[in-house]
């Protein structure tokens, strides 16, 4: 079992973030993961211009955990 729910590019995720925003890019994951009621999403890997950090989502039904292309899926 991997520690990841979802890998995805680090770069791609940026770019929500940076053309449609944070609420946006939430709303994307909270419809993808419903039954969790992800309310925030962690904003270091965001800021801290290294692909290693992960991005966590936390819901009050379980965290989701998103990994990055190239970093988390070796």
């Amino acid at each position: 079992m991997s520690f990841f729910d979802k890998i995805m590019s680090h770069d791609e995720a940026k770019k929500v973030v940076k053309e449609e925003g944070w609420d946006s890019f939430l709303n994307m994951f909270q419809q993808d993961y419903e039954s969790y009621n992800l309310y925030s999403c962690s904003t270091y890997w965001f800021n801290a211009d290294d692909p290693h950090y992960i991005c966590k989502f936390r819901g009050t039904g379980g965290d989701i955990i998103i990994g990055w292309e190239g970093v988390h899926d070796k």
